[in-house]
């Protein structure tokens, strides 16, 4: 099956996402590479291979108990400090 760009804008009004023209040709082509790697994908011969069920488990550290800086000496620390906070450029427009 292959992307054209009528599904790809189809996609992005779903999404409520505007692509220009420009964008628009760009990911009508990544996604059509994409198929085509999992064409490849579906062409690999898995007989004998067990699926895998459930989730695997992540081993972390256990949780442990430490000192911390009180927040006066935080603030002293800090390069800009309002309050009783420490003020970071804005990070969105």
């Amino acid at each position: 099956m292959a992307i054209d760009k009528e599904t790809v804008e189809y996609v992005s009004r779903l999404a409520k996402i505007r692509l220009d023209e420009k964008e628009l040709g760009e990911y009508t082509n990544q996604l059509d590479d994409i198929l085509d790697h999992i064409k490849v994908l579906e062409g690999v011969d898995t007989k004998g291979v067990e699926p895998q069920y459930g989730i695997l488990q992540t081993v972390m550290r256990e949780d442990r108990i430490a000192e911390s800086l009180e927040q006066s000496q935080v603030l002293q620390n800090a390069p800009d400090v309002e309050g009783e906070y420490i003020k970071v450029k804005p990070v969105l427009e």
